[in-house]
């Protein structure tokens, strides 16, 4: 499937899926699930309304990834990191782990104030891609925010991601 079709037939289907949610007045935990062939694309989100969403997680699974090396995951992470410009902090490949293996990447610039530190954070692996935002207070262990996305840039979000593991 090319990247077009992908586009053409993911966005209505998230839009459809977003709009069920808003419609319930949705405000408690909700998932979202898309299946393209072997790609399955999984989303846990919190309210849901008529303009944004709060993502708790957005995952893609594939066997394509299953014997990818740590240099491929390297490079993935790297195009996720210049594809995924338009959130709010910019991305930069964190930590490698060989033996995993897997790649972070992480908001190179976290959102800061005076009690807490929140920032994206991306895991390539060979199960998969997933997309989260952490809050770190000083003191405790990190902890996963919901990250407040207009439906548009959620739904692009999706998309890329899925995109991604094409590629």
């Amino acid at each position: 499937m090319n990247n077009d079709a992908i586009k053409s037939r993911m966005v209505p289907a998230l839009t459809r899926q977003l709009d069920s949610l808003a419609k319930t007045n949705h405000t408690g935990v909700g998932r979202l699930t898309e299946q393209l062939k072997e790609i399955c694309l999984k989303a846990r989100l919190g309210s849901v309304d008529r303009l944004a969403c709060q993502s708790e997680s957005i995952a893609v699974s594939s066997p394509i990834l299953s014997d990818c090396t740590v240099t491929q995951m390297r490079e993935l992470a790297d195009h996720l990191a210049g594809e995924l410009s338009y959130l709010e902090e910019r991305l930069a490949v964190f930590e490698i782990d060989q033996i995993t293996p897997e790649v972070r990447i992480r908001s190179e610039s976290p959102q800061t104030d005076v009690e807490a530190r929140a920032y994206f954070e991306v895991q390539v692996g060979r199960s998969g891609i997933s997309l989260k935002r952490f809050e770190k207070q000083p003191g405790h262990p990190r902890k996963v925010v919901p990250a407040v996305l207009t439906r548009g840039i959620f739904r692009r979000l999706c998309v890329d991601l899925v995109l991604a593991v094409q590629q």
